[in-house]
């Protein structure tokens, strides 16, 4: 695979050695240009040729992708990175929610350093919002006992150059703050907040990511509308998320649990 053979120490702004003596990280891959991360990373463990924990990076990612294979635009102003990590020692690993437990680790680092940390939030199930707007967004994948966790976050991205679908539903660091930091420091700041969380469900379950991720929700006690891959649109009120990370939605009918779907971003800024 010639991306394959391409990973260095160093890409762009990113290198290696300083990433892994500032984190537990132990194989830091750092590529100029690639795909997609998380496919990247994914070869690799495929070929047991990454050690645990790393990280792929990518100055340039071309074909990343979101949730339900839907394309996730990025450009040089984007952090791109693909974690690679065990499933936690607990009993209850199987059931971690991974893509909300990765977003609330990124929230905890982009409040720290937006100017207006209220305004960041958690789209359930895998994004990060800046006043309604588009941040950051998660890619978990599972392979067999490693979990892959991808994270886009715009910090200088040119959203005039975005696809024009997107231009209104985005937003970037630089836009919340007047100094955001480099996309080495967030990188290396979201695998603290991700390790430190890990380490807290490790010792009080449940409670360590719940309550806290359902605090920082976009819509929480609101109106929202969620799109169904296979079935009709379904509206209510957002009451919270289950322990299993399943989106909690008083519908008219009664109480639902939304295991898999997307909030029509479009239509929650038409009732907000």
């Amino acid at each position: 695979m010639r991306e394959h053979r391409a990973a260095g120490t160093s890409a762009g702004s990113f290198r290696s050695a300083v990433i892994r003596r500032r984190t537990n990280l132990v194989d830091v891959r750092c590529l100029p240009r690639v795909r997609s991360t998380n496919a990247y990373a994914a070869a690799l463990i495929r070929d047991r040729s990454l050690q645990l924990p790393g990280a792929v990076v990518a100055s340039q990612q071309t074909v990343g992708r979101g949730q339900h294979d839907r394309r996730w635009w990025s450009d040089a102003g984007c952090l791109t990175v693909t974690y690679a990590f065990r499933m936690p020692d607990i009993t209850s690993a199987d059931e971690l929610p991974f893509p909300l437990l990765v977003g609330l680790a990124v929230l905890r680092v982009i409040r720290l350093i937006a100017d207006d940390p209220a305004k960041i939030q958690v789209k359930w199930p895998n994004d990060v919002l800046a006043a309604g707007r588009k941040l950051a967004g998660v890619l978990c994948e599972r392979h067999d006992k490693v979990i892959l966790a991808g994270v886009g976050v715009n910090i200088a991205a040119d959203i005039a150059s975005a696809p024009s679908a997107l231009r209104q539903q985005m937003t970037s660091l630089d836009a919340l703050t007047a100094a955001p930091p480099d996309r080495q420091t967030v990188l290396i700041e979201v695998w603290t907040a991700l390790s430190l969380l890990l380490q807290d469900i490790a010792d009080r379950g449940e409670a360590a990511w719940r309550e806290p991720y359902e605090a920082a929700m976009f819509r929480r006690d609101d109106r929202l509308r969620v799109c169904m891959d296979d079935a009709d649109d379904i509206v209510g009120v957002c009451t919270g998320v289950s322990a299993e990370g399943n989106l909690c939605v008083q519908t008219q009918a009664g109480p639902q649990q939304i295991r898999t779907g997307r909030i029509d971003l479009t239509d929650s800024q038409k009732h907000a």
